[in-house]
């Protein structure tokens, strides 16, 4: 049975919503959209023959763009009232009440049926954080304003315990240098301005990427130093795009920082590789920034691990080789376009066929906020099955496959 089909079975009797739960379930790979009200989620049934379903569920609007109070899981619509009794007393509901019921009983709609929905990725705006009954099963979130304040931005990184933060907005105010995203594992901020050397030198995490900082020569210099008289050994990258008119002058830390060497092909690879496609994303408008060849390396003499310094274009890099040689053995984790298209009969796009842009996965983004690259078709392999269902192959810089199947071809039909 589907997922809205064993939901719509739950609400029966509280026998058969029972008989539902004593299987042995598992909710994987959830993303979530508290903005746009919808969102996706894998039901695992791993009692008997173990199957997984797709579950997708939103907000229904009008023919305005309005949000209406009915739930959209999968084909089934059902009324709010349907899962919380309180629904009902509403007459009136406005796009806030809306967001906020979104927010609070979605995820138990789902937990309250087959267990515990952990490892969520969110997208939201700050303050909706409010309406979140807990963060403990946030791993990545995606906080979406345009604009925010410091104190907002402070009190979520208290409460979040993720695994990964991207910050789009623009923040007013400050930031303490002794905040909690600084600690952070995998952080992304999209407008810096806020962060100095002092944010920069608190940061524990593993990777960060920083956009627009206030970051001066003097604080790279020590942020450097500290990792080579340190023992850090989770840090993997820092990549910061320095604000227009720092004085930032890369020859001038390469004489601060000793055992500075050029590249020795014998001693590392020439590209910078980051396993996870997410991370790639960042670097699609300039793949250049992972080109170590002009790099200038230290060897931390205290463990032997060793990093490479470049700047190109006002962007500095940092990173840490735990693989020197981290594609040596990945060949057969790397996508062979020409054996993968070849084995199926395959053509390029036809714009007559199909759109050029794939829009059925609206949910893809919450995950990679940057990856809108990844749903560009244009560069991809189609295939007609007999039923006329046309579906698209694309393989992105040897690391991402996309299967794209085309329930509507085009987004105006």
């Amino acid at each position: 049975m589907d997922v809205d089909a064993l939901l719509t079975c739950s609400l029966t009797s509280p026998k058969v919503r029972s008989m539902i739960q004593r299987l042995d379930w598992r909710v994987a790979g959830t993303n979530i959209d508290l903005v746009e009200c919808r969102g996706c989620a894998m039901i695992q049934c791993r009692s008997y023959a173990p199957t997984s379903k797709l579950v997708t569920f939103e907000l229904l609007k009008d023919e305005n763009g309005n949000k209406l109070p009915k739930l959209r899981i999968n084909e089934t619509v059902f009324d709010l009232s349907m899962f919380d009794e309180g629904a009902k007393l509403i007459k009136s509901w406005s796009e806030d009440m809306l967001r906020k019921w979104f927010s609070e009983n979605t995820l138990y709609i789902f937990a309250h049926l087959f267990g515990p929905v952990n490892d969520v990725s969110f997208a939201m705006h700050v303050k909706q954080m409010a309406d979140i009954p807990t963060m403990n099963n946030m791993k990545h979130c995606f906080i979406l304003d345009e604009n925010a304040h410091g104190r907002d931005i402070t009190k979520f990184c208290q409460r979040f315990v993720g695994r990964t933060l991207i910050l789009h907005p623009v923040i007013q105010g400050s930031i303490d240098s002794d905040t909690r995203m600084m600690r952070v594992p995998y952080l992304y901020v999209r407008n810096a301005e806020w962060l100095t050397g002092s944010h920069l030198m608190r940061y524990t995490g593993k990777s960060a990427f920083l956009h627009n900082a206030s970051i001066y020569t003097k604080d790279i210099i020590k942020f450097v130093t500290k990792w080579l008289n340190g023992t850090d050994r989770r840090l993997k990258s820092v990549v910061i795009r320095i604000k227009a008119g720092m004085p930032v002058d890369l020859q001038e830390i390469l004489r601060n920082l000793d055992g500075v060497k050029t590249w020795d092909p014998k001693e590392r690879e020439r590209y910078y590789f980051y396993r996870d496609e997410w991370k790639m994303s960042f670097f699609t408008s300039d793949l250049s920034l992972l080109d170590c060849s002009d790099g200038f390396d230290i060897v931390r003499e205290s463990d032997n691990m060793l990093c490479t310094i470049r700047m190109s274009n006002s962007v500095f890099c940092f990173y840490v080789w735990h693989n020197r040689f981290p594609t040596d053995n990945l060949d057969e984790g790397l996508f062979d376009a020409a054996q993968i298209f070849g084995a199926f009969d395959v053509k390029p796009w036809d714009p007559l066929q199909r759109d050029k842009v794939y829009t059925g996965s609206p949910d893809l983004l919450v995950l990679y906020p940057e990856g809108e690259h990844l749903l560009d078709c244009a560069d991809g392999f189609d295939m007609v099955r007999e039923d006329g269902l046309l579906c698209t192959l694309k393989i992105w810089n040897s690391t991402c496959f996309c299967f794209y199947v085309w329930h509507q071809r085009f987004k105006d039909e």
